[in-house]
């Protein structure tokens, strides 16, 4: 509604530049440092197990014992990240540009406002399915496709988006929407800790909502942009920039997860991650 009140008076661009100073001044902060990255911190131990009160020297324990992990510094080092990066960035500037623009891309289309606002429904369910899904197959699992898939689903359903009379009902296309950004977060989610340990989890998965959040407010903006010389620019310049980060996900190194170093007593060579792609 802010929002809302706030084009009225001084326009898209300058609402959304607003918008993108606030993420910047007010949510980043809270993400950094509100956010709650260990659950010894409220006395819960996933296990079931509780810790010993006190540790081998008759202190209590840290609440960091036993964890790993390394900095969000080193880990946006590395190839791994950053391309992870880039495709949360893209999927949130091309979903948040489509959304603030969907009732009227719907008109156009000789859909209504109201089948706008009914597709969020299947979004929303596209979404956590897509989240569920990926989320549990990282476990033991590389999933180095990933990436492209994610891209092309992303690709396809901007496409579907601009050409709703052409393919299958209106719902069908809200469920491959909330997909197309489901498959990205839910991977990079879940392979965060995998690679990077829980160590500084909240640091690392923290600068990632940061930035993937103030791309987002930019979506709009450049769809209004992009919009008024045609909607296939839209699709196309989208495309290239899903084919460059489907290329790097291919050819970069794939970390080892973790725990591959935890059982063997040493820490990541993260500056070895730049030489090749990964066996």
């Amino acid at each position: 509604f802010g929002i809302s009140v706030l084009i009225e008076h001084v326009g898209v661009a300058e609402s959304f530049l607003v918008l993108a100073t606030l993420t910047l001044l007010v949510i980043t902060p809270m993400i950094i440092w509100g956010i709650v990255d260990s659950p010894e911190e409220l006395h819960q131990h996933p296990d079931g197990v509780p810790p010993s009160a006190t540790g081998s020297h008759g202190q209590s324990p840290s609440v960091d014992e036993g964890r790993t992990g390394v900095r969000a510094s080193e880990a946006y080092r590395t190839p791994f990240a950053l391309v992870m990066l880039a495709a949360g960035s893209l999927a949130a500037i091309l979903c948040t540009g489509y959304l603030f623009h969907e009732a009227t891309i719907f008109i156009e289309q000789r859909a209504t406002a109201q089948d706008a606002a009914r597709s969020l429904v299947p979004q929303m369910v596209g979404n956590a399915v897509g989240i569920l899904i990926v989320s549990s197959l990282v476990d033991g699992r590389r999933l180095r496709g990933i990436v492209v898939i994610s891209m092309l689903q992303l690709i396809f359903t901007l496409w579907w988006g601009f050409n709703l009379e052409l393919l299958g009902p209106l719902w069908l296309f809200g469920l491959s929407f909330g997909l197309s950004t489901g498959l990205i977060f839910g991977y990079v989610l879940a392979a965060l800790p995998r690679y990077f340990g829980t160590l500084h989890l909240g640091e690392i998965r923290g600068t990632f909502g940061a930035v993937t959040m103030m791309m987002a407010s930019f979506g709009p903006m450049g769809f209004d942009l992009i919009q008024g010389v045609n909607d296939s620019v839209i699709i196309w310049v989208a495309a290239v920039a899903a084919g460059l980060i489907s290329i790097a996900s291919l050819v970069i190194p794939w970390p080892e997860p973790m725990d591959h170093f935890t059982k063997k007593g040493q820490g990541p060579n993260l500056a070895s991650q730049s030489s090749g792609p990964s066996a």
